[in-house]
């Protein structure tokens, strides 16, 4: 078996169970361990690898760790890999069943039930004999979903299995029985209990509270709360929780708030969880008034993590939407001391998954981009009635979504016709067809002719279609269909039965203008190269068809032979082009592959390429113009000489305005487009933006301004927002506010598509403005123009504009103004940008009030913990390092070590070694590594060049905790090395250490050739279990 291990045979994985699967695709045919291996063993570990499950086990576990939540789609997911498996095992049973407990957050109680049910059945359909750790499992999930059960009827079935009750048994029982308020049946279970002389802990007394408040005694709830101090326990937050969940139960708010504050009051706190699980349960109880007044109070009390989301998806799955609304809108929207900026997409999700209607998915959506302008929610849940298979509820969104106006694009539709297709449904495919053929066309790209050919078509070929039906049902389309027909021929059966097919038909032109035609065309070329021609010259013949997406078809023909030097191909293409008096233009042949080809291709290129848009009927110029590039390459005297002598030429003028522009003369410049403009030219769209460009760089906004207007003309709002923005920022640095925002909103009426390198220059070029406006009101006007009503940016990375607008206020405002800046964009966008400039201004300026309200507004946006960090480090930065080191002592304060890193590598970036050097030393007194605080400090003395110092801190690091660690010493004397400075004695000495055998002493047991120890029980890390 090592043998097989060792030739990647065997596949170890270790998922809390040693599992080997074989991976017979790795034996040859020839290979000798064939015949060693006998077949039938190779087919069952073949059954029993399961990628699928351990992907999906993986995934379970990650979310589990990290309290993400399972969703139903991956719990579904998982149940389904066990089956396909049949790899059912009883950690799986459990997994699942605890699970169930819990969730899938997305789901009804009822539907966990059911889950829960399904589950046992599995176990005993497989023969799998549960254990008690097993039946306590799904105890558990009864109790946590308030399943109505017989805890007897549980006990003697456990007695029939042969399973002896432990002490969670017996726990879960006494739940069982205090659910349904019989205090009874609890006190039976309990003396069991005794009998078997089990410890009784608070769970149970916390259990006994539920009943006798079931049982209509709250005098007797009450004085089990006595009882539990008595009997040398301490109450929990359960304890709380089981008061405060009745009285939600009731309605009554003001019980509710006094048990809650009592379990504060007492240090066990109801943590974010339980507080939303009450605010469930008097949702769920019809308490709607209450209910608001708890979250109101919820929403006080601070930080709360993801689990906002679970809940709010729990009271979709339970039928309360607007419950779950506005509870979406009252959390916060933070997650673990981070910004989350949370579009409320699970809503809807969780809508989908649940089986609502379109009409109430879309109000909900409604509301969600209310609360957050930049959500898709409607996008969305289209998307996930996709993902969900519901191919109906996706068709019925759409058209809720087109009874609205919304716009309806390509990609909305493409997926109902693939699921119609894998459903063999063919009315629903003519019907998201039909869809698709009624959407209207964008203004850059019809998208729909390449979706019908290589989807809609294959679909309705897929569900036993002819061409005769779909001409039939499609009547309204026939010319169009026709035309789709040609070109599926073109590249199915080539271009002989493609024009044998279309003789004596209508063919409609748009088709072949928007398909990818010479990707259809490329496949049957080589063999049928005359009929190429023809099938050219047919299109061409068709209306609709103008010269120019003529000549990119053709090109790109002409264009993969020359790539592929096919010579005697490319001049029989170009022979049959001639004959047809199929021109194209004087651009191909400036090919650089070109040059290559023989001279009777070179000469009948130049007969080809005379022009673009040439009609059919056109006869070729004997007259020879010169090209772009040999006008470029002459003088500007002779460019002028040669316009004089060709007057009606455009390229002369063309040329001229690129030498003007390329010189920066904006005289010149400008006298030439005059001069177009007089003649009737028009500029192309590419010229027009460099014409723009240039004005802009040359400060002459108010011509860049009418090109741009020029430019609308030609795209309508088909343009880069950085072109409206570039004229912005000169308008800003002129002083014309009011201009610069009318070109602010031009730039969100933007159409085009940003690239990522876009998206960066937008928002250089709106933090430009800011910078540059010239009072307080003017930036203020210039940020609220940028995210109001509507932010200009598609994403949520716009910190940097929020940044510029923060520093603006900073350079020209006092502090109460800066903070009340800060409050403000806080509220409205969910940001506080360059937090440590403001705190070390007002440290600075001893400012304690605004202090006090930015740590106000910083452990609401970023957490307690971290913004405690932030402090404290900003106090050691303004050279207050004893206030910094009081901070970081703060009882209950967790230490965020990689926080403390990456600014001490900040410090090392800018060389500020003082400051590192107190942070460093106030490190010493607290549990973080102090082998990662060695490796920063050196890597500063470092940085500065202070290498003598450097050595010193490692020689002190050694006294106090033996050994240092390696690679820090190895980066010294390397750093020793380079500088041609000798190496101390001292630090060669302890790198010969390393290769001793007993290097590792008792004082320093974790030493490792890691720059950091283990963060627990290590004495390197300065640091115990106890302590940590």
């Amino acid at each position: 078996m090592a043998a097989l291990v060792r030739c990647g045979l065997l596949n170890l994985r270790v998922l809390g169970f040693a599992q080997l699967v074989v991976r017979p695709r790795l034996i040859l045919p020839y290979s000798p361990l064939r015949q060693r291996i006998p077949p039938i063993y190779i087919d069952r570990c073949m059954v029993t690898s399961v990628p699928a499950k351990d992907r999906l086990l993986d995934e379970v576990h990650r979310k589990l760790d990290y309290n993400q939540g399972i969703p139903t789609h991956l719990f579904e997911s998982f149940i389904a890999s066990l089956e396909d498996h049949g790899t059912l095992l009883e950690q799986d049973v459990g997994l699942l069943l605890h699970i169930c407990s819990v969730g899938p957050f997305d789901c009804s109680t009822n539907k966990r039930l059911q889950f829960v049910e399904e589950i046992w059945n599995k176990l005993e359909k497989n023969d799998i004999s549960p254990s008690i750790k097993l039946y306590n499992i799904k105890l558990r999930a009864y109790c946590r979903n308030k399943k109505d059960f017989n805890a007897l009827d549980e006990l003697m079935k456990m007695k029939t299995l042969g399973l002896n009750p432990d002490k969670v048994t017996y726990s879960l029982l006494v739940e069982g029985f205090c659910l349904k308020g019989d205090i009874e049946g609890a006190n039976s279970v309990l003396e069991a209990m005794k009998t078997s002389q089990l410890a009784i802990n608070v769970n149970i007394f916390n259990s006994f509270i539920t009943g006798h408040l079931k049982a209509g005694s709250p005098e007797e709830a009450a004085n089990v709360l006595q009882l539990i101090s008595s009997s040398g326990l301490n109450p929990n937050s359960q304890t709380y929780f089981k008061f405060a969940s009745f009285y939600a139960e009731e309605g009554d708010m003001d019980s509710v708030a006094k048990y809650v504050n009592e379990a504060e009051e007492l240090g066990v706190p109801l943590d974010h969880s339980m507080l939303l699980d009450l605010h469930r349960t008097m949702v769920t109880s019809g308490h709607s008034s209450a209910a608001a007044q708890l979250l109101q109070m919820i929403s006080e009390k601070g930080i709360f993590s993801s689990s906002f989301m679970q809940k709010s998806c729990h009271l979709v799955a339970e039928g309360f939407v607007d419950a779950a609304v506005e509870l979406y809108i009252m959390m916060p929207k933070l997650d673990d001391g981070k910004i989350v900026s949370n579009s409320g997409n699970f809503l809807v999700k969780s809508m989908v998954v649940n089986g609502h209607s379109a009409q109430e998915i879309f109000d909900t959506a409604d509301k969600i981009v209310e609360i957050s302008p930049r959500s898709l929610a409607h996008r969305n849940a289209l998307q996930f009635a996709y993902r969900a298979g519901e191919i109906e509820l996706a068709m019925e969104l759409l058209k809720v979504m087109i009874s609205k106006n919304h716009t309806i694009k390509v990609p909305y539709v493409v997926p109902a016709v693939c699921g119609y297709k894998k459903q063999k449904n063919t009315e629903g495919v003519y019907k998201a067809t039909e869809l698709l053929l009624n959407i209207s066309a964008s203004g850059i790209r019809d998208d729909r002719f390449d979706q019908l050919v290589r989807c809609c078509y294959p679909a309705l070929l897929h569900c036993g279609q002819t061409r005769e039906n779909i001409v039939e049902r499609l009547k309204n389309y026939k010319k169009m269909w026709n035309s789709i027909f040609f070109l599926d021929d073109v590249h199915t059966n080539g271009f002989d039965v493609a024009i044998s097919n279309a003789e004596g038909k209508q063919l409609d032109g748009a088709p072949f203008q928007w398909t990818d035609g010479p990707t259809n065309f490329l496949r049957f070329l080589p063999q049928q190269i005359g009929s190429c021609v023809k099938a050219l010259d047919l299109i061409y013949q068709q209306p609709g068809v103008d010269a120019e997406n003529f000549n990119y078809l053709s090109a790109r023909l002409v264009r993969f032979l020359i790539n592929q030097r096919n010579w005697p191909l490319l001049e029989t293409l170009v022979d049959g082009l001639l004959e047809k008096k199929l021109f194209l233009a004087q651009s191909l042949k400036q090919v650089a592959l070109l040059k290559e080809a023989p001279d009777s291709v070179k000469g009948k290129f130049d007969l080809l390429c005379v022009g673009t848009g040439l009609a059919n009927n056109q006869r070729f110029r004997k007259t020879q113009f010169l090209s772009l590039d040999q006008l470029e390459e002459m003088s500007e005297d002779d460019v002028k000489k040669y316009q004089k002598q060709n007057p009606d030429r455009f390229l002369p003028r063309l040329v001229l305005l690129h030498k003007a522009m390329d010189a920066n003369d904006l005289e010149s410049t400008k006298h030439i487009l005059r001069e177009l403009q007089a003649l009737g030219f028009s500029l192309t769209l590419v010229h027009v933006m460099k014409v723009i460009t240039k004005l802009i760089h040359l400060k002459d906004t108010e011509m860049a301004l009418n090109y741009f207007e020029e430019l609308k003309k030609l795209t309508g709002n088909s343009y880069k927002a950085t072109i409206p923005l570039m004229i912005a920022e000169e308008l800003v640095k002129q002083g014309n506010v009011n201009g610069a925002l009318e070109m602010i909103t031009a730039a969100k009426n933007s159409e085009f598509s940003d690239d990522l390198k876009t998206k960066f220059v937008k928002r250089s070029m709106l933090a430009a403005m800011i910078d540059n406006a010239s009072t307080i009101e003017d930036a203020a006007m210039l940020h609220s123009a940028m995210f109001q009503p509507e932010p200009i940016f598609t994403d949520n990375d716009a910190m940097p504009v929020h940044a510029s607008y923060i520093k603006k206020i900073s350079d020209m405002g006092d502090d109460t103004l800066l903070v009340d800046t800060i409050l403000k964009v806080y509220q409205t966008y969910h940001v506080f940008p360059v937090h440590n400039l403001v705190l070390e201004r007002l440290i600075k300026n001893k400012d304690v009030e605004n202090l006090k309200r930015v740590m106000d507004i910083g452990n609401v946006a970023f957490g307690s913990n971290f913004f405690h960090h932030k402090l404290a480090i900003s106090f050691i930065r303004c050279g207050m390092p004893a206030r910094g080191a009081t901070i970081f002592k703060t009882p209950g304060l967790k230490m965020n070590e990689r926080l403390i890193n990456a600014n001490c590598q900040y410090m090392i970036k800018g060389k500020e070694i003082e400051v590192l050097e107190s942070l460093v030393n106030i490190m010493k007194e607290l549990p973080v590594s102090q082998a990662s605080m060695l490796k920063h400090l050196v890597e500063g003395y470092v940085s500065v060049g202070n290498l003598k110092q450097a050595a010193e801190a490692v020689q002190q690091f050694a006294l106090d905790y033996n050994l240092p660690p390696r690679k820090t010493v190895e980066f010294l004397i390397k750093a020793y090395d380079s500088s041609g400075e000798d190496v101390p004695e001292a630090l060669r000495s302890l790198s010969s250490k390393f290769n001793e055998p007993t290097a590792q002493s008792e004082k320093d047991p974790s030493s490792s050739d890691s720059d950091t120890p283990p963060s627990t029980g290590s004495d390197l890390s300065g640091r115990t279990d106890t302590a940590s």
